[in-house]
């Protein structure tokens, strides 16, 4: 298995934000709303379902997004920020209002990843 290592946040001005952190082969994540966790998990993570959102990442384009992401005629929004290596590839890449075409592409590989019933990049649109 390539060297992986995931992040992504995503902050809703209105509403909850979300916090996936993957190290190794355990999942963290963290749904909190007003500054209060209201829901965590710690999974861990098989070669298989790390290889799938790796490849599903791929077919996104996200090793080609650009640095920032930002719709600039909106106020109290969502933030949201990206690091994710695989192998020798790796994106630091943020938005602000503002998101990649294929944004919503790679939101359904971050739910699968997480095996959640609700999508985390939904507070976003």
């Amino acid at each position: 298995m390539p060297q992986f290592r995931l992040l992504v946040t995503l902050h809703s001005y209105f509403g909850p934000s979300w916090q996936l952190d993957v190290q190794g082969d355990t999942l963290y994540w963290v749904k909190s709303s007003n500054g209060e966790v209201v829901q965590e998990k710690a999974t861990t993570l098989s070669a298989a379902e790390i290889d799938t959102f790796i490849k599903e990442a791929e077919q996104s384009g996200v090793f080609t997004w650009e640095d920032h992401y930002m719709h600039c005629c909106m106020l109290d929004g969502a933030t949201w920020s990206l690091d994710l290596q695989a192998g020798n590839r790796r994106i630091q890449t943020r938005g602000t209002n503002g998101y990649p075409e294929s944004w919503p592409q790679f939101c359904e590989a971050l739910k699968r990843l997480a095996a959640s019933a609700e999508n985390p990049c939904e507070i976003m649109l």
